[in-house]
């Protein structure tokens, strides 16, 4: 019973650990995907932008306007937000991202501490057994 008790708790510990890296590889994958997704939604928002600016410049020629003085001010202004857009999209993904992989790393940690625990369980089990079989053999021998 010993014997078949540690090799439950051995494959207990393999399905742990397998587990924890299961889960940290998804967070790592979710946290590369979050990336890519930031770096498309940054190109397609430059693209936005990049439109926007061609329509205030439109509209002021078409009314006859320089891009001096006022509407030079007013383009900088909204290039500033535009710009300020897109950094927040790159920090909002740089955050999301290393969220993620702080939690595959948990995933991992946790999985070692749930494993060695199950390897300290394993000793005692191993322990009791011996202990068992000592107590067995010096009761059968009349020595207890």
């Amino acid at each position: 019973g010993t014997g078949v008790s540690i090799y439950g708790q051995q494959q207990q510990a393999k399905a742990v650990e397998a587990t924890a890296d299961y889960n940290a590889k998804i967070g790592r994958n979710q946290a590369t995907q979050e990336q890519a997704a930031a770096a498309e939604n940054i190109r397609r928002k430059q693209m936005e932008n990049d439109k926007i600016r061609g329509q205030i410049i439109a509209a002021n020629q078409a009314n006859g306007l320089t891009l001096e003085g006022t509407p030079l001010a007013v383009l900088g202004e909204t290039e500033s937000m535009l710009e300020r857009d897109i950094a927040d999209i790159g920090c909002q993904a740089s955050e999301k991202s290393k969220y993620l992989v702080a939690g595959a790393d948990q995933a991992i940690w946790q999985g070692q501490l749930q494993t060695s625990a199950i390897r300290t369980q394993q000793l005692g089990t191993a322990i009791q057994g011996a202990t068992n079989l000592t107590s067995g053999y010096l009761s059968a021998k009349g020595k207890i």
